[in-house]
Protein backbone atom coordinates (compact mmCIF):
# COMPACT_ATOMS: atom_id res chain seq x y z
CA UNK A 1 0.00 0.00 0.00
CA UNK A 2 1.37 3.36 -1.31
CA UNK A 3 0.62 6.71 -0.86
CA UNK A 4 1.80 9.16 -3.62
CA UNK A 5 2.49 12.56 -3.15
CA UNK A 6 0.03 15.15 -5.74
CA UNK A 7 2.83 15.94 -8.53
CA UNK A 8 2.44 17.24 -11.71
CA UNK A 9 1.27 14.38 -14.68
CA UNK A 10 2.48 14.22 -17.83
CA UNK A 11 -0.56 12.17 -18.36
CA UNK A 12 -3.02 14.57 -20.20
CA UNK A 13 -6.53 13.82 -18.22
CA UNK A 14 -10.18 14.32 -18.94
CA UNK A 15 -10.27 17.23 -16.09
CA UNK A 16 -7.11 19.69 -17.09
CA UNK A 17 -7.21 21.28 -13.85
CA UNK A 18 -7.15 18.55 -11.43
CA UNK A 19 -5.94 14.88 -11.80
CA UNK A 20 -7.62 11.72 -10.34
CA UNK A 21 -7.47 11.50 -6.56
CA UNK A 22 -7.71 7.69 -6.36
CA UNK A 23 -4.79 5.79 -7.33
CA UNK A 24 -5.92 2.19 -8.91
CA UNK A 25 -2.91 -0.62 -8.00
CA UNK A 26 -5.17 -3.38 -9.39
CA UNK A 27 -8.40 -4.81 -10.25
CA UNK A 28 -9.94 -8.45 -9.21
CA UNK A 29 -13.52 -9.25 -10.52
CA UNK A 30 -15.93 -6.12 -11.05
CA UNK A 31 -13.47 -4.36 -8.19
CA UNK A 32 -10.65 -1.77 -8.36
CA UNK A 33 -8.28 -2.08 -5.89
CA UNK A 34 -7.38 1.39 -4.64
CA UNK A 35 -3.48 1.92 -3.22
CA UNK A 36 -4.81 2.86 0.54
CA UNK A 37 -6.52 -0.43 0.89
CA UNK A 38 -10.07 -0.22 -0.25
CA UNK A 39 -12.17 -2.07 -2.86
CA UNK A 40 -14.43 -0.15 -4.88
CA UNK A 41 -16.98 -1.59 -7.54
CA UNK A 42 -15.69 -0.22 -11.26
CA UNK A 43 -18.95 0.81 -12.43
CA UNK A 44 -17.13 3.09 -15.23
CA UNK A 45 -17.23 0.67 -17.78
CA UNK A 46 -15.23 3.14 -20.39
CA UNK A 47 -13.17 -0.22 -21.96
CA UNK A 48 -14.88 -2.26 -23.91
CA UNK A 49 -13.12 -4.94 -22.46
CA UNK A 50 -14.29 -4.31 -19.00
CA UNK A 51 -17.14 -6.40 -19.33
CA UNK A 52 -14.11 -9.52 -18.84
CA UNK A 53 -13.35 -8.41 -15.28
CA UNK A 54 -10.14 -8.33 -13.67
CA UNK A 55 -7.53 -10.97 -12.98
CA UNK A 56 -9.84 -13.73 -14.87
CA UNK A 57 -7.82 -16.45 -14.83
CA UNK A 58 -9.49 -18.30 -18.06
CA UNK A 59 -9.54 -14.92 -20.35
CA UNK A 60 -5.71 -14.51 -19.37
CA UNK A 61 -4.76 -17.98 -20.35
CA UNK A 62 -6.63 -17.57 -23.71
CA UNK A 63 -5.38 -14.25 -24.24
CA UNK A 64 -2.08 -15.54 -23.68
CA UNK A 65 -2.07 -18.81 -25.70
CA UNK A 66 -3.59 -16.43 -28.43
CA UNK A 67 -0.49 -14.34 -28.30
CA UNK A 68 2.23 -16.88 -28.27
CA UNK A 69 0.57 -17.40 -31.84
CA UNK A 70 -0.54 -14.47 -33.40
CA UNK A 71 -1.20 -11.23 -31.11
CA UNK A 72 -2.75 -9.05 -33.87
CA UNK A 73 -3.55 -9.25 -37.79
CA UNK A 74 -5.24 -6.58 -39.83
CA UNK A 75 -8.85 -8.28 -40.33
CA UNK A 76 -9.19 -5.59 -43.64
CA UNK A 77 -5.80 -6.87 -45.19
CA UNK A 78 -5.25 -10.42 -44.05
CA UNK A 79 -7.43 -13.92 -43.03
CA UNK A 80 -6.80 -15.27 -39.56
CA UNK A 81 -8.82 -18.60 -37.87
CA UNK A 82 -9.31 -16.47 -34.83
CA UNK A 83 -11.05 -13.65 -36.60
CA UNK A 84 -13.11 -16.24 -38.46
CA UNK A 85 -14.00 -17.84 -35.86
CA UNK A 86 -14.98 -14.54 -33.86
CA UNK A 87 -17.41 -13.92 -36.67
CA UNK A 88 -19.15 -17.02 -36.85
CA UNK A 89 -19.65 -16.31 -33.27
CA UNK A 90 -20.87 -13.07 -33.45
CA UNK A 91 -23.20 -13.73 -36.76
CA UNK A 92 -24.64 -17.35 -35.25
CA UNK A 93 -25.57 -14.99 -31.67
CA UNK A 94 -28.12 -12.95 -33.29
CA UNK A 95 -30.49 -15.73 -34.00
CA UNK A 96 -30.18 -15.09 -37.98
CA UNK A 97 -30.41 -11.16 -38.09
CA UNK A 98 -26.64 -10.67 -39.08
CA UNK A 99 -24.94 -12.41 -42.36
CA UNK A 100 -21.65 -10.83 -41.44
CA UNK A 101 -19.56 -9.12 -39.30
CA UNK A 102 -17.00 -6.75 -39.56
CA UNK A 103 -13.87 -6.85 -37.31
CA UNK A 104 -12.13 -3.33 -37.32
CA UNK A 105 -9.21 -2.00 -34.97
CA UNK A 106 -9.51 0.82 -32.37
CA UNK A 107 -9.00 4.12 -34.90
CA UNK A 108 -10.26 3.05 -37.93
Amino acid sequence: MGSITPQPSALLYKDFHRNPALVIESGTGIYLNVDDGRKILDATSGAAVACLGYSNRQVQKAMIAQMESLSYCHPGFYKSLVAEDLADYLVASTNGLMTKASLTGSGM
